[in-house]
């Protein structure tokens, strides 16, 4: 699905290591048929520090800050023929639960290329994230990427749409 709608190809050992490192956060919506209609990759990631802070050792903060995972959308991506059909949103929504409900992860990030204009709004309009910084040429082709967060997962995920998830199954067009 990813090397024929994302620029980014991820080769199969990348794929493999992150399905057996985060199975719950790998996630695959396919057609009765079996054909693939597209998947959403989430994982953990250590908060980067905040180095303007000055760290006191012998706090819970201190603790706080090195134990504390935070969650990483990795890719999401849905074939062209399926698209518009709002099976990325449900996807998100989907792994927001995994994140916050398994992982206890109240903050999520994402790199969005500037030009996708589709998932920026996805983020933004659809969810609370915000657009952090660009970065510069962050891709392979030099594209600019958004960093992209949400805050408050799961003050989100107690909302009742999150408790009314239901799997995607759609018949191949």
């Amino acid at each position: 699905c990813n090397h024929i709608n994302l620029p980014e190809k991820y080769d199969l050992n990348f794929l493999y290591h992150h399905i057996k490192q985060w199975p719950e956060l790998s996630i695959v919506v396919e057609t009765y048929d079996k054909e693939m209609i597209g998947y959403a990759l989430g994982k953990l990631e250590y908060p980067p520090l905040d180095t303007s802070i000055p760290i006191n050792y012998n706090s819970n903060d201190y603790n706080k800050q090195f134990n504390d995972f935070h969650g990483h959308i990795t890719s999401i991506a849905i074939n062209k023929q399926f698209r518009n059909q709002g099976i990325a949103k449900q996807l998100l929504h989907s792994l927001h639960y995994q994140l916050a409900t398994i992982h206890k992860v109240d903050v999520v990030s994402l790199k969005c290329r500037v030009s996708n204009k589709a998932a920026i709004s996805l983020y933004t309009e659809s969810f609370p994230y915000n657009l952090v910084r660009k970065i510069n040429n962050y891709y392979d082709d030099l594209e600019d990427a958004w960093h992209v967060s949400l805050h408050g997962l799961q003050q989100l995920v107690k909302h009742e749409r999150y408790n009314n998830l239901i799997p995607i199954l759609l018949k191949s067009q």
